[in-house]
């Protein structure tokens, strides 16, 4: 059986029509290009691994791993360019 993934465009995310300008700024870094295009070629790349079987195998926990790793990477840019930690 041969599957196929869609993937769909969720809109566009103006982090300006946010109140909090953190929050604002932090929608406007996931939402923009790089980030996104990021994401989804990790994700492109790796979902046709996961299956429907009961038990999960080492190998999501090693994706999530490359997930997690991936995202700290860049929440630790965010924080760069915001001039904080991320402990604040």
């Amino acid at each position: 059986m041969q599957h196929q993934l869609v993937i769909t465009k969720m809109g566009d995310f103006n982090g300006d029509s946010y109140n909090d300008k953190f929050i604002g700024s932090l929608v406007s870094f996931v939402a923009n290009d790089k980030f996104q295009s990021m994401f989804e070629t990790f994700f492109l790349a790796h979902a046709l691994e996961f299956t429907n079987e009961e038990e999960h195998k080492l190998r999501y926990y090693e994706l999530y791993q490359s997930f997690h790793d991936m995202f700290e990477q860049q929440l630790e840019i965010f924080c760069q360019e915001m001039k904080i930690t991320q402990a604040e």
